[in-house]
């Protein structure tokens, strides 16, 4: 099937489309673009030079896809933007190219809802969602599964793990390890247990979660001890865990609050 481009729509010489493409009004696809095939760009689609796009993806109205990143620092202009295939970016959101890393990358069958702004630097995995109106800062990572809802904002370098649930309008500042749930600001609210049922993830996982996140979340044992300990299990979960927090992290981990009537699990 051939492209369908709306008579409004600019693509400009250089720019590479795949088959079966739509194009909606107004639109705008840049010299170096590249798309892969069957994907949908609604109406005044930006999609800058820098981009990179798989197979099936769909652009909603008014996002600017691949602009500049917002780093006064940055001198490069070589950056790139990378997404994968089957994501649904929805309208007035932001993704922005590499600066001093040199690229962003999306993965794969990622939701990000209207108004979504995805920072330079960033790495999403896949199956991630994004509700409307959530930020991520330059620099930040989020893993597989992972669930970000609506107004919550992400600081720069910060890292989300696998399945973490993160609660509307919510502040995160510090790494919040796989599997947990964040419902306030600059803490965790226990593990993301209702996630990890729905996972399969088997009874005797959980349990160990739990243990975990007690001795070092709740009770706040020394990451040292702690990274010994997690060494010693064959658990699958924990042995996440470990690989995590075996990665350089540059803001912390985010544990429970110290006093709290809110269950730890």
């Amino acid at each position: 099937m051939n492209n369908q481009i709306h008579a409004t729509a600019i693509v400009e010489v250089g720019a590479t489309l795949g088959q079966d493409c739509e194009i909606g009004p107004y639109a705008v696809i840049q010299k170096g673009a590249v798309l892969g095939n069957a994907c949908r760009l609604g109406p005044h689609v930006l999609v800058t030079g820098a981009t990179r796009m798989g197979h099936r993806n769909t652009i909603q109205h008014a996002a600017s896809i691949g602009g500049g990143p917002q780093d006064k620092h940055c001198k490069r202009e070589d950056t790139l933007l990378f997404i994968g295939d089957d994501n649904y970016v929805g309208e007035h959101c932001t993704l922005h190219r590499g600066s001093s890393s040199g690229k962003t990358t999306v993965g794969n069958h990622n939701y990000l809802m209207g108004n979504v702004h995805v920072g330079h630097d960033c790495t999403l995995g896949n199956n991630i969602i994004m509700a409307n109106d959530a930020k991520l800062g330059g620099w930040v990572t989020v893993s597989d599964k992972a669930i970000i809802s609506a107004g919550a904002g992400v600081h720069q370098f910060v890292r989300i793990g696998d399945m973490v649930m993160v609660g509307g309008l919510i502040r995160v500042t510090q790494d919040l390890l796989p599997y947990t749930m964040a419902a306030r600001n600059e803490g965790l609210s226990g593990l993301n247990l209702v996630g990890l049922k729905r996972s399969g993830c088997p009874r005797e996982s959980v349990a160990m979660l739990k243990q975990a996140y007690t001795r070092f979340c709740r009770r706040r044992e020394k990451q040292q001890l702690f990274r010994e300990w997690l060494g010693q299990q064959a658990d699958p979960y924990l042995r996440r865990w470990l690989e995590f927090m075996s990665t350089t992290d540059k803001r912390g981990y985010a544990r429970h609050p110290m006093a709290t009537g809110i269950s730890d699990l």
